[in-house]
């Protein structure tokens, strides 16, 4: 699965409740872990739309490991300088309701996005 496909599959079970209920924990395991191995290659969009989506799925949330989460924040800090208004505006937003992954978030990701927010104010 791809970086896209595996934000565009979480987005869409965070949205549809009969298919997020009718998926198996393996299948969820398995979306997660799909997001975790491609957030090295995400880009600013597939970052943020994983971050949102997992802001919205507590299932998804307690079965993310400390491997995932830091890769989710990772690729947040090194996709900050790329980011438009709208991904820095995500990106905190999500990192606000996801305590996991603002933990994982190393101080120089918190300094990344924030430039990113000041920097895209600006335009």
């Amino acid at each position: 699965m791809s970086a896209q496909n595996a934000g565009n599959t979480l987005n869409a079970l965070s949205r549809v409740d009969a298919a997020a209920s009718a998926m198996s924990m393996e299948g969820r395991d398995a979306v997660e872990r799909a997001a975790e191995c491609t957030a090295p290659t995400m880009n600013a969009q597939n970052a943020i739309n994983t971050l949102n989506t997992l802001s919205k799925m507590d299932a998804a949330v307690s079965a993310m490991l400390p491997a995932g989460w830091d890769a989710v924040a990772r690729t947040a800090e090194r996709t900050a300088p790329r980011m438009i208004a709208q991904n820095a505006a995500n990106t905190l937003n999500a990192l606000s309701k996801l305590d996991a992954a603002a933990s994982a978030m190393p101080a120089a990701g918190w300094d990344a996005v924030s430039m990113a927010a000041e920097r895209t104010a600006r335009t």
